[in-house]
């Protein structure tokens, strides 16, 4: 029942960036921040980042996935088209949306203005895990959807 509820979110929250971003993610940038099941942990294994990574991909994004711990070989082994980086803020450079998939506690504290300034405008904001200020963020001028909200 548990991985049936996570499974549904999962997708919601999948068909929530879609219909957000106009129904159209081909050839779109999007930044997946946390790759880990959750923060802390480099494993991977069952994380809801999988199925958002899966869905972006199969709608022809262009993704890009940051993640403190995870390591690049697992993403990669996973979703050889995927881009790996150490470096959120400057993957940020012309992404159209950024996508949090894991509550690390640094996600709370990136420099979301500096990120905003390196995006294609509108810029969006999926924040699946609760994590950001949803205030701070819609003043520097994302569009923000938050999960369960």
């Amino acid at each position: 029942m548990v991985v049936e509820m996570n499974d549904y979110q999962t997708d919601t929250f999948c068909k929530r960036i879609y219909s957000t971003m106009y129904n159209n993610l081909r050839g779109k940038k999007i930044l997946i921040l946390g790759f880990a099941f959750k923060a802390n942990t480099g494993d991977i294994r069952e994380s809801p980042a999988i199925n958002v990574a899966r869905y972006l991909i199969e709608e022809k994004a262009n993704v890009f996935v940051y993640d403190p711990k995870a390591k690049e070989k697992d993403i990669k082994d996973m979703f050889p088209s995927v881009t790996v980086t150490d470096d959120p803020v400057a993957s940020s450079e012309n992404a159209q949306a950024v996508v949090i998939c894991t509550e690390w506690p640094q996600f709370r504290t990136l420099d979301y203005k500096s990120i905003y300034d390196k995006m294609q405008h509108p810029a969006f904001l999926f924040d699946g895990r609760n994590v950001i200020n949803l205030e701070e963020i819609e003043k520097i001028g994302f569009i923000t959807r938050i999960l369960g909200k």
